[in-house]
């Protein structure tokens, strides 16, 4: 740190500055401070220091948080000799903390357990901390927190322990497991009446059967497993109590897996859990859905799993699917008969219940929603049907739900949710000689177009997943499309249809082929359909596979006309001007090339012209001047690299002529702009043509075109590391050079430094990077030892041994280094290979490097611990170079990562470390947060958004292989975390309002009052929304969230709310004993700010202190109802536009800026002071343009002063508060009509989400400056 050691004056500055200075740029410069004072030596004097003082709770948590960290990551820069005072200094402090804030006391917990794993010489820990403080009552509380935190780092990566180490520790640990469970025993009786340490007994508790070193004996006989269970079988148990001692019940269950090795344990456990059947029923009669008992064991598990399958809400059986999956998951792979009869009743019984649970309400409106809680529910439930239906037969069930729309004349939502059963198990049906199969399409494809229109929209997907059905019996497909077809005319039920068409053409391609025609007709006029972008494209896919089977001399006309409106729009875009807007965006034209080259698979023999080949020929001169145009665009350059990779794919060697301006361009580009997809090109260009003589110098030079820039890139400070996607490319192409033409590659200058990059590559543990490399470099190898039979292979073992020569100990020592210190496990199949093949080109030589390597690792920890002895070395060097096979590299090189792993750089800072993939780049310290997307495979347009608030946002962050892709769920993640984002501070209270037909909720602060008040209304989405109001009230106001529109209100004009509703609201806010009557502030966003403007100038009830407006206008006045406002605005619905996404943009509906006085807020007669804030790119308002207008109004009516504007380049409309991940469009209600869209709300994502933190700030210190005054105690931060 430069300028010395800073004095604790300065830092307690900084501190304070990081908590609660209120520019956010000062607080960024505490915070980078800070950051370089925790990673400095003066770290742990200060932070000690610090801890003495115990000035106040944010310079102590800093201390505390300090000290953990300089413990897991910096512990090697103590001498050994300060260790022990280390350690009697830290128990000390959290003797002395432990009342302060428990937040501190479990910074210190993680920091004692931490030192005790890396200290060597601290001999039985536990004991010694059970000695010195169990006596003492007030101890107990950090006592218990030690030992929780204790067993969960044991496995902590972010320490510098191996694996003897960490054995050494867990034989300590179970040699005191059975201390530890009498302590808590102990103090559960002495403590039976105190929630909290129940609560944190039980965490303990499950922490410890987490490690797994209880003896299941000594706990089966133990009464402190009574003790859990009588707390879940009361009544009165609280939430929280309840949720601990639930946690530490699974922890024990998942201790038994091996039931035989514990059954004493396993019958306990499982009797205890038949005993709360009793409480499942009370929390079902009270409605409480938060403490539903689990059962596990004999099929009295699966009756007390199917009583919660019977719970009228959802939620309750949503919590067993987890069960079902795993149970479906083992009897598949039993293969079983007799064990599935067994299960099959059950299975039934879950599916009858399945399909009660997905009927929509009777009174629901519009086609099934699968963007909120239920569609999501139900897609859930879709999956969990696939997985099991195989115990049951999908025939069977099948026909059973069919005689159950047959037999009788059901209400419209139980047809659809029996459709939307029998759509989820239609694929695994049998569709040859089936005659209900026929029946069941014949009829769906005769129903009337009068039925429900979610009836119709189930009734497609239907459609859709029996297309083998039409397959078998083509019959059926011109009523099918013709069925289709009415579908996809109609915008609610577009996408689907599409969908469904798609699905026909994949399968029934020989039989589509004489409805091409009709499908070119469908793709001409794609973008009068009212389609998502995933139906258009998938339309294009099908329509595509089905060209692939036209006779070979229509292909290349019919390929031509199927791409023309494509290549129109593109040279549209070529001949204007650039801009920033998405209708100049030419990637949508681009991936719907992409993906009919991509299908575009005609069978060709050889000798015969490829069909394509014309059509890519002549479309090339737009696609090279996309590209330079859009050379500085890396989304669109990478775009056009994957039309052009699919166009080459496409006719193969047919696209010689299109090499060398192609290779001649993309060296031009990189030069200047080093996209990755360049090299990614470059690597299908060799894979296609690397084997012949002509283009192999050409290729070649290409190559070395490429990695000069590329080496520049890397060799930058964290290159690498930034740059994973590039060091991907890189390799991927190198490889395909090694593979198509080997002597080439090694013949040239540039074969030096790609290994050489390749060597310093290998640390990366970026996991698509790291195995490029590693593929790469054991390609290399077994180039000098495979296909020994050709002409050149004396040659190019010769060259391999060069290389090796001058190589091969860098490397082999690289590769041990990177096992023991960077790699994670899941990357060292690839080492292996490596190593393998280094022994298998020359064995001895391999033999001598390993040694050599081994020699250099270190023995010991800074903490003592011995790491790895010298027969363990011995050993691993044995194992290794007699390996007989690769997989017995493997097995030996496993161990040694678990010996020493520990990643160089295990923590990521979020505010030095470049993100360098995924939502956001750059260093963005909230970026995991703002930058959240669905996960993939998601519907589009979800929006997170916290609905009970009594419980914290759970943020979970996992670490997974790789980059995220569909179905990642399914994989095992490497580490997690949850972090908790509350809403309501400790002692905010919730009170619903229904006073006077007053619709909303009251969030008040702790304490007798009286506070500030604020009214909180949001916008034309309708409906109750609270986390605003509730983070209000955690700054110390009265906040009052207010519902106005709700859709099944507005379905009737006659019941739209007016000026009276907003002011018997107001009333009852100002009136609250708790409240100030005269400091009420009104706070709205989007419409809402319409309705808060109209309020603070035209009621003479309503006197606002003060007004915060957020992306609204002061167009849309509210004089009388609702009503007369939705009827004026719908006037004007023919200026709305859509983007090529067909998401609705609506700003221009509201302009120009009308000149009529009545069409506007008199915002010139307003008395209270105004923060307007407002988002640049806001593509649902026009309120940039209605600010300025505002404010020239204000000036001529002398009231300007009262007006605050805040603008935002680059925000869109939704600014919410901070750390809310930005939602550029999501699906959206329109309350006043019942329908559904997309609305596109606009923003960048780096941009907008740092207007909502800043605007977030000013906003409390514009509340703080007019509602609080000198006799109101300044709110902070409950």
């Amino acid at each position: 740190m430069e300028g010395g050691k800073p004095s604790l004056a300065l830092v307690y500055q900084a501190v304070q500055a990081l908590y609660h200075d209120p520019d956010p740029a000062g607080k960024e410069r505490a915070s980078v401070w800070l950051g370089e004072l925790q990673r400095s030596m003066y770290a742990w004097e200060i932070s000690d220091q610090l801890l003495q003082l115990k000035q106040d709770v944010e310079s102590s948590y800093f201390a505390a948080q300090t000290m953990k960290m300089k413990i897991q990551t910096s512990f090697y820069e103590l001498p050994a000799d300060t260790h022990v005072s280390l350690r009697d200094s830290l128990l000390s402090h959290i003797e002395n903390l432990k009342d302060l804030s428990p937040i501190i006391v479990t910074q210190l917990a993680l920091a004692i357990a931490d030192l005790a794993l890396q200290m060597a010489s601290w001999k039985g820990c536990v004991h010694t901390l059970i000695e010195k403080y169990s006596n003492e009552v007030s101890s107990m509380t950090f006592l218990i927190e030690i030992l929780t935190v204790l067993p969960e780092e044991v496995h902590s990566r972010s320490l510098r322990i191996g694996a003897n180490r960490r054995t050494e520790i867990i034989e300590d640990l179970a040699y005191y497991s059975s201390t530890v469970v009498s302590l808590l025993l102990s103090c559960a009786e002495k403590t039976v009446s105190d929630e909290k340490m129940l609560i944190k007994v039980f965490r303990c508790l499950g922490s410890w059967f987490n490690l797994g070193v209880l003896d299941s004996n000594f706990m089966a006989n133990n009464q402190l497993l009574i003790v859990l269970f009588q707390v879940l079988q009361r009544d009165e148990t609280s939430t929280n109590l309840h949720e601990a001692a639930s946690d530490c019940v699974c922890s024990a269950l998942y201790a038994i897996e091996n039931v035989e090795a514990n059954m004493g344990l396993a019958m306990q456990l499982f009797q205890g859990v038949l005993t709360l059947e009793t409480a499942y029923h009370m929390a079902v009669a009270r409605e409480d859905l938060d403490n539903p008992g689990h059962g596990m064991g004999d099929l009295r598990t699966l009756e007390l799993l199917l009583i919660c399958a019977g719970h009228p809400q959802y939620e309750v059986v949503e919590i067993s699917f987890n069960f079902w999956y795993r149970l479906g998951e083992h009897l598949y792979k039993t293969n079983d008969a007799v064990l599935h009869s067994i299960f099959r009743p059950y299975i039934q019984r879950l599916l009858h219940g399945l399909a009660r649970h997905c009927q929509l309400d009777p009174d629901h409106e519009g086609i099934p929603e699968d963007t909120d809680d239920f569609g999501e529910f139900r897609m859930r439930v879709s999956d969990l049907v696939k997985d099991v239906i195989f115990l049951v037969g999908s025939m069977e069930c099948f026909s059973q739900l069919y005689s159950t729309l047959k037999e009788g004349n059901p209400p419209w939502e139980v047809t659809e949710a029996v459709l939307f059963i029998m759509a989820a198990i239609a694929k695994s049906v049998d569709p040859d000689n089936n005659p209900t199969l026929t029946e069941v399409l014949e009829q769906v494809v005769l129903l009337p177009q009068t039925v429900h229109i979610a009836v119709r929209y189930t009734s497609i997907e239907l459609v859709g997943e029996m297309s083998e059905v039409v397959d078998r019996n083509p019959r059926f497909l011109d009523p099918v499309l013709s069925y289709l077809m009415k579908g996809l005319r109609e915008k609610p039920l577009a996408s689907v249809a599409a969908k469904a068409i798609h699905n026909i053409c994949s399968v029934c391609r020989d039989h589509m082929a004489q409805h091409f025609q009709g499908l070119l007709d469908i793709a001409r006029a794609l973008d009068s359909f009212a389609l998502s972008t995933e139906a258009a494209v998938g339309l294009l896919k099908g329509t595509a596979l089905v060209l692939a089977r036209l006779p070979l001399e229509k292909i290349a006309e019919c390929l031509s006309d199927l791409c023309a409106v494509q290549v129109m729009a593109l040279k549209k875009l070529l001949s204007q001007e650039p801009s920033n807007g998405k209708s100049s965006d030419p990637t949508v034209w681009l991936d719907r090339l992409a993906v009919i080259f991509r299908h575009t698979n005609p069978i060709v023999e050889n000798g015969q012209t490829h069909p394509c080949q014309k059509v890519i020929q002549e479309i090339w001169p737009v696609l090279s001047e996309t590209l330079n145009k859009h050379q500085a665009d890396n989304r669109i350059v990478e775009r056009c690299c994957r039309c052009l990779r699919f166009a080459v794919r496409c006719v193969g060697k047919g696209s010689a002529s299109l090499l060398q301006p192609l290779v001649t361009q993309m060296v031009s580009v990189y030069q200047v702009y080093p996209h990755s997809c360049f090299l990614y090109l470059g690597s299908i260009l060799v894979d296609e043509y690397g084997m012949e003589e002509g283009c192999r110098q050409g290729l070649l030079d290409m190559l070395q075109a490429l990695c000069m820039p590329t080496f520049q890139l890397l060799e930058q400070p964290n290159g690498l590391r930034n740059h994973p996607d590039t060091v991907d490319d890189l390799f991927r192409l190198a490889t395909r050079f090694i593979q198509r033409s080997p002597v080439t590659l090694l013949s040239s200058q540039i074969i030096i430094h790609i290994i050489q990059c390749a060597i310093a590559a290998t640390t990366l543990d970026h996991r698509d990077a790291n195995c490029s490399v590693m593929k790469f470099v054991r390609d290399l190898i077994h180039t000098g030892i495979t296909n020994d039979h050709e002409d050149d292979f004396e040659l190019r073992k010769q060259l391999i041994a060069q290389a090796m020569e001058q190589h091969g100990q860098q490397l082999v020592t690289q590769l041990i280094h990177t096992c023991c210190f960077c790699l994670p496990p899941y990357t060292l199949p690839d080492v292996a290979e490596v190593v393998w093949e280094i022994m298998l080109f020359d064995r001895p030589t391999f033999c001598r490097w390993l040694e050599n390597a081994l020699k250099g690792l270190p023995k010991e920890t800074a903490g003592g611990a011995v790491t790895v002895t010298h027969k363990q070395l011995t050993d691993f060097h044995k194992q290794v170079t007699s390996a007989e096979e690769c997989k017995q590299c493997y097995t030996s090189i496993v161990p040694r990562n678990n010996m020493y792993y520990r990643h160089s750089n295990p923590i990521a800072t979020v505010t030095e470390h470049v993100c360098v993939g995924g939502t956001y780049h750059g260093v963005e310290p909230m970026g995991l947060l703002w930058s959240m997307k669905p996960v993939p495979g998601s519907r589009t347009g979800l929006r997170l958004r916290k609905k009970d608030l009594s419980t914290p946002m759970l943020v979970h962050i996992s670490v997974y292989c790789g980059h995220i892709s569909q179905g990642f769920r399914e994989t095992k993640a490497l580490a997690c975390a949850v972090a908790e984002r509350w809403y309501m501070a400790l002692g905010v209270r919730r009170v619903e309002v229904t006073e006077g037909g007053v619709r909303g909720t009251l969030f008040l602060p702790p304490g007798p009052g009286p506070f500030p008040g604020i009214l909180d209304m949001w916008g034309g989405g309708g409906g109750l929304v609270e986390y605003r109001a509730a983070l209000l009230a955690s700054h110390g106001y009265v906040s009052m969230a207010l519902e106005y529109m709700s859709p099944k209100a507005l379905s009737d004009p006659s019941r739209h709310v007016g000026k009276q509703y907003f002011e018997a609201a107001f009333t009852i806010l100002k009136e609250h004993p708790q409240v100030c009557s005269d400091r009420v502030a009104m706070f709205g966003l989007s419409f809402g700010t319409s309705v808060v403007l109209s309020m603070a100038v035209y009621s003479s009830v309503i006197q606002p202190r003060c007004l915060v407006c957020v992306s609204g206008s002061h167009m849309q006045p509210l004089r009388g109802s609702l009503a007369d406002v939705f009827k004026d605005t719908d006037k004007d619905s023919h200026k709305i536009r859509y983007d090529e996404e067909h998401r609705v943009i609506w700003r221009d509906r509201l302009l120009p800026i009308p000149s009529d006085p009545s069409k506007k807020v008199a915002v010139g007669q307003l008395q209270c002071p105004l923060l307007l804030i407002v988002g640049e790119d806001d593509q649902s308002r026009p309120v940039a343009e209605s600010a300025e207008d505002m404010k020239k109004m204000m000036e001529e009516a002398g009231n300007s002063h009262l007006l605050t504007i805040l603008s935002y380049p680059g925000a869109g409309h939704l600014i919410e508060p901070p750390y809310t991940p930005h939602i550029a469009f999501s699906n959206f209600m329109v309350t006043a009509s019942g329908g559904k869209v997309v609305a596109l709300w606009g923003g960048e994502v780096s941009a907008h989400s740092s207007a909502q933190e800043d605007s977030w700030h000013r906003i409390l210190a514009f509340l703080e400056q007019h509602l609080y005054g000198p006799d109101l105690k300044t709110p902070g931060a409950l």
